[in-house]
């Protein structure tokens, strides 16, 4: 509950970047104020959003860094921290501005301002119009990938959200539900691939030695201008096919394997990794999808929220780590928040973490310095695990899934 003073609602937990004509007003409107340099308040914010009630940030003191602090407050479709602007310039429409006025009381009305501003402009999955959607920008988010047994971060999947013309933010089900037909699909994924070329030409992801994973709907992956478009996109940008993975999506089930494998054995041939995305025990064909040429299967966020209250569920992941792991590929976890849920998925064999543990989704420009700053203890008990991944003998896979629903 956020106290009161005088009817106008206190904010607690500020994080403040803030030049030395802004400090003292500040630090007198608050108790609660944590000051802090750019680079650390991007580090931080990336760690950990939840505690934020309020991020302030100074343009002028923000400088390169104001445009990353601002995707990872407002316009952030998963953190959705409420951000107030310290200048005399335009700002985003879900951004109050804090000018003209000084002193404490004029924080404390403004972080009320914030308050609706800030969260106000997230739209749901189903409010933007497709049509909107197509028209309007791509913002990518980089969500690292750590392998378990050394900490070390390996690849980032890309999280596409969609700010409309309007300033509404939506994130990747928005997207998704504007791939209402193939050509849809298509379009909207090439979209997500040059923004993340984009990116990589401002010198935000290169040299990092990183794979980027983008979804991939089944619509697009058999769609016969996929492969000219994907390789148009990434001889533009000089990229290596190894350093970008495509994830099969659950938004379609799979009817037609052999038209599947077909793809997947062209993409794989010409250098590009794939994967298979958000398998359940509900998946449809899992045993032939394993047996795809891909490099690895990621667990559904709900197969690894629900592992630790249900047997079967962890018999499940089981299996399927084995199953993976006698190929030569991996099982990566998304959705892990917790040490608890690290520690279990390794013991059940998983080779990848993927969740807010490790990192929240980041802006392109966070990601470098959230790189460099990794040591791979950061979360804690990552260091502690150390625990060799409990896998056990199936002879075949399809008769063992059998008995999982």
């Amino acid at each position: 509950m956020v106290p009161t003073e005088g009817g106008v609602r206190m904010m607690k937990s500020i994080l403040a970047v803030a030049g030395p004509r802004w400090r003292k007003d500040l630090a007198e409107a608050s108790p609660f104020i944590r000051f802090c340099e750019p680079e650390d308040a991007v580090l931080t914010l990336a760690q950990e959003p939840a505690p934020w009630n309020l991020v302030i940030l100074d343009r002028e003191e923000c400088g390169l860094w104001f445009e990353a602090l601002l995707e990872l407050t407002v316009n952030d479709t998963v953190g959705r921290t409420p951000a107030l602007v310290l200048d005399d310039h335009p700002a985003p429409a879900s951004v109050a501005r804090f000018s003209g006025e000084s002193g404490p009381l004029a924080l404390k009305n403004a972080c009320h301002r914030t308050i609706i501003a800030g969260r106000g402009r997230t739209a749901d999955p189903g409010l933007i119009p497709p049509a909107e959607i197509a028209q309007g920008r791509i913002s990518n988010r980089y969500q690292p990938i750590m392998r378990i047994n050394d900490g070390h971060i390996t690849g980032a999947e890309v999280l596409a959200r969609v700010l409309a013309a309007d300033g509404r933010a939506a994130g990747p089900e928005a997207l998704l539900n504007a791939m209402h037909d193939p050509q849809s699909a298509l379009s909207l994924t090439r979209m997500v691939m040059e923004r993340a070329v984009s990116d990589h030409r401002l010198g935000h992801l290169g040299g990092m030695q990183l794979m980027f994973g983008f979804n991939l709907p089944l619509d697009v992956l058999l769609h016969p201008s996929l492969i000219r478009v994907v390789e148009e996109i990434r001889l533009a940008a000089e990229l290596e096919p190894s350093s970008i993975s495509f994830e099969l999506t659950e938004s379609q089930p799979v009817e037609d394997i052999s038209r599947v494998r077909t793809t997947v054995t062209i993409l794989r041939e010409a250098g590009y990794r794939l994967a298979l995305d958000d398998i359940t025990p509900a998946t449809r064909n899992l045993a032939a999808l394993i047996d795809l040429p891909v490099r690895a299967a990621k667990l559904d966020r709900s197969v690894v929220c629900d592992a630790a209250g249900s047997a079967e569920i962890r018999r499940f992941i089981r299996i399927v780590a084995n199953s993976l792991d006698r190929e030569g590929k991996a099982l990566i976890a998304e959705g892990i928040e917790d040490d608890a849920t690290l520690r279990l998925m390794s013991e059940l064999g998983v080779t990848y973490a993927q969740g807010f543990l490790v990192a929240r989704p980041l802006p392109a420009a966070a990601l470098r310095p959230w790189r460099q700053n990794w040591s791979g203890i950061a979360p804690t008990g990552i260091a502690r695990i150390g625990v060799k991944p409990a896998l056990h003998p199936v002879t075949d896979i399809r008769t063992a899934l059998s008995g999982v629903r």
